[in-house]
Order: C-alpha cells, then structure tokens, then sequence
C-alpha cells in the first residue's frame, strides 16, 4: 500500500502543530497564568495601600517584575516563537513537499532535498486536530496535515498506519 501525499503546510497548521508539540506545557500555561495574577494583584495591593507600612519595597522591587513576568509567561509566548523557524530557508514545510507513505518507509521530496526515513527511525507520534507530528528522537519532528493528502480516505490509512506501525506512543 502506498499513500502519496503533497502540498504545503500552512503556518497556521505549522503553528497547530507546534502548540501541539508543546501540549504537555498546558498544565505550566494554567499555573502560570495564575501565579501571574497573584504577582500583578499583589503588586497593585502593595501600590494603593499605606506607604508607611511597606516603604519603598514596591518600587526597590520593581526591577526584578519584568524578568518575573517573563520566566512565567513562556508557555505562552514560545509557540509564536518556534512559528518564526517556518520562514527559514531550511524549513521543509515553507516549501512545496510531496512524498510516499508506505509499509516500510516514509519519503520525503521538496526542491531542494529528498529524505527517505523507515518506520523504525521514528520514535513517538502526536495526533491533533488534522495534525500529525512524528517524532525522531525528543524534539525533532516532522509534521503531516490532512490538506497534504488528497482526500479524506488517504489521510484515514495513514493514520491507520501510523498507529500499526507505531504502537500506543502517542502523546
């Protein structure tokens, strides 16, 4: 069985499949929001109450509030960081792709490059919404959307094939 496959990866669906890639950081993106909200509350509380009870601390501390905001706030802002890599003049997925899915292997064709990698080279899978990411090694990937197969059955057999190749990895 072989399932061609061909296009372009959008840099919504890039950006799809990178939130994706970075799911397991949700639960960070929650506990950060919320430890931010304390910090800003607390901040403001100590801004509008009486001087004479907390001094200058607020503003001696004011510093260290940006760098605070940005450790906590990452969850948030490192997707939209990784979308500026789809630009790049390596990036794949900025470019025209096409390639074969077989029993054995996956290929990989642009203009510039052809790839050919067997199942086994692939370590773990990520299924989203019309997503596929599959994994060499921890975070190195390569992303499938279901617009690069021709039609809905072909984008069901391969992730069918997927999961027989691959089994019960997935993120």
């Amino acid at each position: 069985m072989q399932i061609h496959y061909g296009g372009k990866v959008s840099k919504a669906e890039y950006l799809k499949a990178i939130r994706l890639h970075y799911k397991p950081t949700r639960r960070r993106f929650w506990i950060s929001g919320f430890i931010v909200l304390f910090l800003v509350c607390s901040v403001i509380y100590l801004v509008t109450s009486d001087p004479s009870r907390y001094g200058t601390l607020p503003q001696e501390m004011f510093p260290a509030y940006p760098i605070i905001l940005v450790v906590l706030t990452y969850p948030w802002w490192v997707p939209l960081l990784s979308l500026s890599s789809y630009n790049k003049k390596g990036s794949i997925y900025y470019n025209q792709i096409e390639g074969i899915i077989s029993e054995t292997e996956i290929t990989i064709n642009t203009a510039d490059t052809k790839t050919s990698r067997l199942w086994a080279a692939f370590t773990d899978y990520a299924v989203g919404e019309n997503v596929v990411l599959l994994y060499l090694g921890k975070n190195r990937i390569n992303i499938y959307s279901k617009s690069l197969f021709s039609d809905s059955d072909d984008w069901e057999r391969f992730t069918s094939l997927l999961k027989e190749r691959l089994p019960k990895n997935e993120k």
